[in-house]
């Protein structure tokens, strides 16, 4: 603090620049959050009321936002002035998606009480969002939430409730999308397979809901037949009843929901993965295909790979796994595991000598 200037001369600056936030007017001014709140000058300090608990009429695509993100990676918080959503991601592309969409439910006005100063945060390597407190939102976790059972109070004594599906909740295109985004994804069946099929992660949902609510309006948007969508149970997940089950979508619906929930959005690249849909992974392989791919798979990026033989990454990591017996070629950034260094120029010579090779002569192996 320069000499002659009080504290709140300083603060009164600091606060009419536009810096209204209590720990970084303690930091610049070298004092504690406590010295300065007490030194603010009356005229600069917060007489609002407190937006937090009040009523905002929710739209419908916020309402099908949160109840989305509910069936995924958010969850609804009480507190005794109403309720706010929270949304949990490891990417945040997704996460920054979810805060635009909720940018109406966010405190950030310098004359409330309370500011969100930071709506979106990292926590425990998790991207993190968080509404302000609403009544309007304490009617949706009303709706959501229920008394957890016994089995549940035996093993989490701190968990006194659990989410639900409501009677009237009606799944959209944008709910599905936030709920497909969260904790669905595009498998292979078994490991006999090769088909995907959608999976959605419901272990936190009753089966009850899921039977009675969820799988109704699923055969009726893919226009299937009850017995094709299964409901089955995560051997994982034990001790619970009436939870740990997932939703499989057979993988000639697969289309049918993509298309039901739109195009991924362009802000959120990170999960383009979702929507490469293959019905199936097989490829007929030539011989020196596979010399070429038990040669340099884990040792040359995957994408490089697979641009030069003209493969999807399905395809090219079933005929590592099936074909030529590599189990773990790369890390989960997808880096080779292996030092690439000296081979990227052997690489292309023998890129080039397979491309040149007549295809008609060359015998076929089926993987």
């Amino acid at each position: 603090m320069a000499r002659g200037q009080t504290l709140h001369s300083r603060l009164a600056k600091l606060i009419k620049s536009g810096i209204t936030d209590r720990a970084e007017l303690a930091k610049r001014c070298g004092k504690s959050i406590s010295t300065v709140q007490r030194n603010i000058p009356a005229n600069l300090k917060r007489i609002g009321a407190y937006t937090t608990g009040g009523s905002i009429r929710l739209t419908p695509s916020e309402i099908a936002v949160i109840e989305g993100g509910i069936l995924g990676d958010g969850s609804l918080i009480k507190n005794p002035r109403g309720a706010a959503f929270a949304f949990y991601n490891m990417k945040r592309d997704l996460t920054d998606w979810v805060a635009i969409k909720l940018d109406r439910l966010v405190v950030r006005s310098a004359s409330e009480r309370y500011v969100q100063s930071r709506p979106v945060n990292d926590c425990k390597g998790l991207s993190r969002f968080r509404t302000a407190t609403w009544k309007d939102l304490d009617l949706l976790w009303a709706r959501w939430h229920q008394c957890a059972d016994r089995e549940t109070v035996c093993r989490q004594p701190r968990r006194h409730y659990r989410k639900q599906i409501p009677d009237g909740f009606r799944l959209t295109p944008l709910s599905g999308l936030l709920g497909y985004l969260g904790d669905g994804s595009l498998v292979r069946e078994s490991t006999r397979e090769t088909s995907q099929v959608v999976r959605f992660a419901t272990h936190d949902l009753p089966l009850t809901g899921l039977k009675g609510v969820l799988k109704p309006q699923l055969v009726q948007i893919l226009r299937c037949e009850s017995s094709a969508i299964s409901i089955r149970r995560d051997r994982r997940v034990q001790g619970y009843p009436q939870y740990g089950y997932e939703i499989y979508v057979p993988s000639r619906y697969v289309p049918r929901w993509l298309q039901f929930i739109g195009p991924l959005p362009e802000t959120v690249p990170s999960y383009q993965y979702k929507w490469d849909y293959r019905g199936c992974v097989r490829r007929r392989w030539l011989g020196d295909e596979l010399d070429f791919l038990r040669k340099y798979w884990g040792r040359i990026p995957w994408v490089t790979i697979c641009n030069g033989l003209d493969v999807t990454y399905a395809q090219a990591r079933y005929a590592a796994q099936r074909r030529c017996g590599i189990h773990k070629g790369y890390s989960n950034s997808g880096k080779p595991l292996k030092s690439s260094r000296g081979v990227k120029q052997q690489f292309q010579r023998d890129l080039r000598a397979i491309k040149r090779k007549p295809l008609l002569p060359a015998p076929r192996v089926n993987s």
